[in-house]
C-alpha cells in the first residue's frame, strides 16, 4: 500500500512541501487521481480567493482600473473560442512545460523545460525573437511555424549538451542536491511573472505582490506536487482546471460586468433595456455554473477535512 493511502492527502502535501524530493512517485487508479486533483485544486482555490479578496481591497485603494487586467483585455481582443483555447489549452501546456516538465530529471525533459522557460520569459516581456517585418510577410501561421522551429531546435541543442556523459552526471548530481531550492524558486518565478497580469502597473503594486500572486504560487506548489506524485499530465490538468473556471465564469458573466459598469449612469428602466435575452441567459448560466463550482469546492474541502480528522482520531486510538 502506498504512503498516499496511509496518510490523508493534505498531510501528504504538507510533508512533501516541507522537504521536496525528486525520487517520489505514487501509483493510483485514475479516478483517485482525478478526485485528489480536484481536492487539492479546491484547497488552493479557497486560500487563493481569500488572498485575492484582501489584495483587491487594497488594490481599490490605489485606484487601479480592473479593465487594465490582462485577462479582461484578452477577452475583449479575441473571439470567445480563441480566448478559451488560449487559457484552457495553450497556457496550461506551455507554462507547465516551462516550469514543471523538467522536475523529474532527464536530459530531454530538462532541456525542454529550459527552452520553454527561455521562450516563456521572452514572450512574456514581449521581446521580439525575430524582427517584426519578417512576420508581416509570413502571417500568423508562419509565425507559429518559425517560433515552433526555434523551440524544437533549442530543445534538441540543449538536450544533446545535457546528454554528454560528464555534463549529465554533474548536472544530475547538482539537480538532486538542490532540488528543494529549484522546486521553490520555479514556483516563486511562476507567481512573480503573473504580476504581469496587472499590465504596466505591476511595478507600482510590488508591495501587494504576495497577496495578488498568492493564487498562482499555490497553483505552482500544487501542480508541482501532482507532477512529482502522479505525472506531468496531472499538473497540466490542474492548471487547465484553474484557468478554465476563471475563463468560463468570465465568458458567462461578462454581460453582468458590463451592466454593472453602466449602472450608475442610467436609471433602472434604461438598465433593463441594455440587457438582451442572450445576456440574461448568459448571466443565469454563469450563476448556475458558479453554484456548481461552489458545491464542488465544498464537497472537496469537506472531504479533505473529514479525511484528516478521521486519520488523527485513528492515530490517537493507536
Amino acid at each position: 500500500m502506498s504512503d498516499s493511502k496511509k496518510k490523508p492527502l493534505i498531510s501528504e502535501l504538507i510533508t512533501y512541501l516541507r522537504s521536496p524530493r525528486s525520487d517520489v512517485e505514487h501509483r493510483e487508479v485514475w479516478y483517485i487521481k482525478i478526485f485528489n486533483t480536484l481536492r487539492l485544486w479546491s484547497l488552493g482555490f479557497v486560500i487563493g480567493i481569500v488572498a485575492v479578496l484582501i489584495g483587491n481591497y487594497f488594490l481599490e485603494q490605489t485606484g487601479y482600473d480592473h479593465d487594465e487586467f490582462a485577462i479582461t483585455q484578452l477577452f475583449e481582443e479575441v473571439s470567445v473560442v480563441t480566448f478559451l483555447l488560449m487559457i484552457l489549452v495553450w497556457a496550461p501546456i506551455s507554462e507547465e512545460i516551462a516550469f514543471r516538465f523538467g522536475l523529474r530529471f532527464s536530459p530531454f525533459r530538462l532541456g525542454t523545460q529550459i527552452t520553454g522557460l527561455i521562450f516563456f520569459s521572452l514572450l512574456h516581456f514581449e521581446v521580439d525573437l525575430i524582427p517584426q517585418f519578417i512576420f508581416e510577410d509570413i502571417g500568423s501561421w508562419g509565425e507559429i511555424l518559425v517560433l515552433g522551429s526555434f523551440f524544437v531546435f533549442g530543445v534538441i541543442l540543449i538536450s544533446i549538451f545535457l546528454n554528454i556523459h560528464l555534463v549529465k552526471k554533474r548536472v544530475e548530481r547538482v539537480f538532486r542536491k538542490y532540488f528543494a531550492f529549484i522546486f521553490y524558486i520555479l514556483a516563486i518565478i511562476f507567481a512573480i511573472l503573473h504580476m504581469g497580469n496587472y499590465q504596466d502597473n505591476w511595478l507600482e503594486l510590488w508591495y501587494l505582490a504576495p497577496l495578488l500572486v498568492m493564487p498562482q504560487f499555490l497553483l505552482a506548489l500544487i501542480a508541482s506536487f501532482l507532477r512529482m506524485y502522479y505525472g506531468f499530465i496531472w499538473a497540466v490538468i490542474v492548471h487547465g482546471l484553474n484557468n478554465g473556471i476563471i475563463g468560463v465564469l468570465l465568458v458567462f458573466l461578462m454581460p453582468f460586468i458590463e451592466l454593472e459598469e453602466i449602472a450608475y449612469k442610467v436609471d433602472e428602466a434604461e438598465l433593463v433595456q441594455h440587457l438582451s435575452v442572450a445576456d440574461f441567459l448568459s448571466i443565469i448560466t454563469g450563476c448556475f455554473f458558479f453554484m456548481g463550482i461552489a458545491l464542488l469546492v465544498l464537497i472537496c474541502i469537506t472531504s479533505l477535512v473529514y479525511e484528516y480528522l478521521v486519520s488523527n482520531k485513528r492515530d490517537r486510538v493507536k
